[in-house]
């Protein structure tokens, strides 16, 4: 059956995003239907009687944006500037302001089904392609028809202007691709095949159009030629998956299917040579598109798991999430569509539903590292960018483009303990030796000694004046950061101390040792205030301060809260080895997890169970909230993907892939950037301004079009029952 088309609005415009969870974002290229039957299908949902049903894939909530059976809707585009939105319903279009929601105008004037809907460059125009044989452009203000184009003999599939707006691009299942002069509407250039084409795609210098055979076909037919029609290579080997231009505009990549449909080759039209290859999917893989900036490949199949790919070299960036709802067999069909900047990416499931997912724009894969590569982490003002390997701390600028410091210390590093403020770090190593280094300069400012064996945690008091360390000889030592003397120390521990903790106050030291007690100290002596988990009785202790020092958090078979004069307040369900990963930065929440453990997230308050991570089971790694709380981000040891979650309800939003164990994940203080430390030494920065606003006005248009009402926080079909309009 034919596709519906969808486009994305411009993440330029940030007031567009309020509804970027129905189907959001910029200007350019929408993947177009393939060529198929002369007839038009409906999208149906089978959970809601034939209702089309949209989720927001950040969020796996259901929006309630229904389409019923009286929706024909077959093409959906936004305009390069942003302003506009238009939606093809059977043979009609209506063009939207996306500022406020108000009607523009409709164009009327095709006889059959529309297949395709674009605008011009500049948004001041429209065409469209139509199985009544025809293509139209139509002025977008006033919804009057400019010119018709006739000549095809059968269903135009596709149109779309060239990029500088004074050609239209038309092909049909005529098997003929035609080129039309805008300013005239007269035909200067007919290209003839043996195949019916499905759509095209103008270079980026606007010179060559590349023209799609019938996708259904084997092999597929691959054109490339000169505007003037002069034929400069063609595709007829194997079956073509995707094709596009790529970066420059010099070659076109092709995506073929190898034996068995498990992996995918990618080619070089031109020179015939094969580029990389594209595996990890455990089933048939049906679909792949490029992305409209020509950076990104997606992938996806029966495996229900869509992946992003690098499309110059193949290497994988993601792997999205399309089946937000429990049990969910959904798979990706035949819609796959980028927004022009690669920031999201559409996506049509078997069950009807429309999903929005984040792409893994902007990566920058930082080079300058060797093979260990364990600590990745901003400085609190998200000024600097700090990354650490075996040998060497580098101090960067926050975008990573500008090397500050490189920081090498005589011994190897196996810790890096930041202070507060970010101006201070301390290197450990296999010896008994530490050193203190100055920051963004890189400067020596000390050499701790005083342990015998060497040191496996540390931490700053608020304001810089002391700094403690635990070592593996079993001493914990102050030391005065102004003059580097060594203060005092505490009694020697039994068994190696594992953390050491300021409260927020600097006056406690929270200690954890390889016996498992949990410990709470007077900072500003050895006096110890109160043993909150004695030694022996759980394997693997672990505790945290909350960010406001109002609390402790003890993790083993039963975590527990404590009020910080030691008094215990409650006790939370019994878990294998508990281990406190963090608190969010209001104190009202903290995970743990375990060896084999989901990750789960706690009330502080009130102890309650507020979500469990369900596939997060892992050895644990880093866990991390995002500065407002709101996502969840986990990486475990031995895993080459991080994974963000929604921290409300616990579903999982993204998967942050590579080819190497990532060592550790955080988030820029800003909460908008991600920074991921892997093995095989590559510091990723990734972007992450996800958007989670509803999309009202969109609600009350397709209102209008349905049998569904919107009142108040209901939506209500009509002889039917009410369905919740959900965040």
């Amino acid at each position: 059956s034919s596709s519906m088309s969808v486009t994305f609005q411009g993440a330029s415009m940030p007031r567009i995003l309020e509804y970027s969870s129905l189907s959001c974002m910029p200007q350019g290229y929408r993947s177009a239907p393939q060529a198929g039957p002369a007839t038009h299908t409906k999208r149906r949902s089978p959970d809601k009687g034939g209702a089309v049903a949209l989720r927001d894939a950040q969020t796996g909530k259901r929006l309630s944006i229904l389409l019923n059976d009286a929706v024909e809707f077959t093409a959906f585009t936004f305009a390069p500037d942003g302003e506009s939105v238009g939606v093809a319903l059977a043979n009609i279009v209506k063009i939207w302001e996306t500022n406020t929601g108000r009607l523009a105008a409709t164009l009327t004037g095709h006889d059959l089904a529309i297949k395709s809907v674009e605008f011009s460059p500049n948004s001041r125009q429209v065409v469209t392609s139509s199985v009544d044989n025809t293509a139209a452009i139509w002025d977008t203000r006033s919804g009057h028809l400019i010119l018709r184009l006739r000549g095809h003999s059968a269903s135009v599939t596709w149109a779309g202007f060239s990029p500088d707006g004074n050609t239209v691009l038309t092909v049909g299942n005529d098997r003929t691709a035609r080129l039309w002069e805008v300013r005239t509407g007269r035909e200067v250039v007919q290209i003839k095949t043996e195949r019916a084409l499905s759509r095209g795609r103008f270079s980026p210098d606007g010179r060559r159009v590349l023209i799609f055979g019938n996708l259904i076909s084997a092999p597929t037919f691959l054109g490339l030629y000169a505007t003037d029609g002069t034929t400069i290579a063609s595709w007829n080997k194997k079956s073509v998956m995707a094709a596009d231009f790529d970066e420059e505009g010099k070659d076109v990549r092709v995506v073929t299917p190898d034996e068995g449909g498990l992996t995918l080759r990618a080619f070089s039209m031109l020179e015939g040579e094969s580029l990389y290859t594209i595996s990890g999917h455990t089933e048939l893989v049906g679909i792949a598109e490029f992305s409209s900036d020509r950076r990104h490949l997606l992938t996806a199949g029966f495996d229900r798991s869509p992946r992003i790919w690098n499309a110059s070299t193949g290497d994988l960036e993601g792997v999205l999430n399309v089946s937000p709802r429990e049990n969910s067999l959904s798979r990706v069909t035949g819609l796959v569509d980028f927004s022009p900047d690669g920031r999201r990416v559409l996506l049509l499931t078997s069950d009807g539903t429309l999903t929005i997912c984040k792409t893994t724009v902007n990566r920058i894969g930082i080079l300058g590292h060797s093979y260990g590569l364990f600590r990745s982490s901003y400085s609190p003002n998200g000024s600097l960018l700090f990354s650490a390997d075996r040998n060497r701390l580098l101090i960067r600028r926050s975008n990573g483009n500008e090397l500050l410091a490189s920081i090498e210390p005589p011994e190897s590093i196996l810790h890096v303990f930041f202070n507060r403020s970010g101006s201070r770090v301390l290197t450990t190593g296999p010896e008994a030796n530490a050193y203190l280094w100055s920051i963004p300069g890189g400067h020596r400012l000390m050499v701790v000694q005083g342990h015998s064996r060497e040191i496996v945690s540390a931490d700053f008091s608020p304001g810089d004046l002391k700094m403690v360390t635990a070592g593996a000889d079993g001493m914990v030592i102050f030391w005065d950061l102004r003059t580097g003397a060594r203060v005092h120390s505490l009694p020697r521990f039994a068994e190696k101390p594992t953390s050491v903790q300021f409260s927020p106050d600097g006056s406690q030291l929270l200690t954890t040792s390889l016996d498992g007690s949990v410990i709470v100290w007077d900072a500003t002596n050895d006096r110890r205030l109160c043993v909150l988990i004695p030694p022996g009785e759980i394997r693997y202790s672990s505790a945290r301060f909350s960010p406001d020092g109002r609390i402790i958090v003890t993790g083993g078979k039963h975590p527990r809260i404590w009020a910080r004069t030691c008094r215990l307040r409650m006790e939370l369900p019994p878990q294998e080895d508990a281990i406190i990963e963090g608190f969010s930065a209001d104190s009202s929440r903290f995970t743990t997890a375990g060896f084999g453990e989901p990750v789960r997230i706690w009330n502080a308050g009130d102890g309650s169970l507020q979500a469990t991570l369900q596939e997060s089971q892992f050895l644990p790694g880093t866990v991390r909230f995002s500065p407002d709380g709101v996502w969840v981000l986990v990486s475990g040891v031995g895993n080459t993907n991080t994974k963000l979650w929604d921290s409300e309800t616990g579903r999982f939003v993204y998967s942050f892939g590579g080819k190497a164990q990532v060592g550790e994940a955080e988030f820029s203080p800003t909460g908008r950037e991600i920074v991921t430390a892997s093995t095989d030494g590559e510091l990723d920065i990734w972007d992450l301004r996800l958007e989670r606003r509803r999309p009202e006005w969109i609600l009350n248009q397709i209102r209008t079009m349905t049998s569904w009402e919107l009142k108040g926080n209901l939506v209500y079909q009509k002889k039917n029952q009410p369905v919740p309009l959900e965040r």
